[in-house]
């Protein structure tokens, strides 16, 4: 089982600065010891903005799937994901393989 949940003040952040995004995911940051996935972008001022979490089953590569297949669409407008230019990950394969496959 998973979740992933957008604060709507996050969201409107997303909306207006979409170009750059950052994901990771952490482990042990829960009593579960289920991995937390965060996602986040970069206002104009360079601050950096968290628009969606995600309490993953685990960091297998269908989870990304998951998320960038299923959770992407769901929640945001298709629009902006189409407007983004960059996104950073920590290099982990199960990350960049489904975001370089989406």
């Amino acid at each position: 089982m998973a979740i992933a949940w957008v604060v709507p003040s996050e969201r409107r952040m997303l909306e207006l600065y979409h170009d750059t995004l950052c994901v990771d995911a952490t482990e042990d940051t829960n009593k579960e010891g289920r991995p937390l996935l965060t996602i986040g972008g970069c206002d104009s001022s360079g601050r950096v903005f968290t628009f969606l979490r995600d309490f993953l089953a685990n960091q297998r590569s269908w989870s990304f799937c998951r998320i960038v297949m299923h959770v992407f669409p769901t929640m945001f407008s298709k629009n902006i994901f189409e407007r983004i230019k960059v996104i950073i990950s920590d290099g982990d394969s199960q990350e960049y393989q489904q975001i370089d496959a989406e």
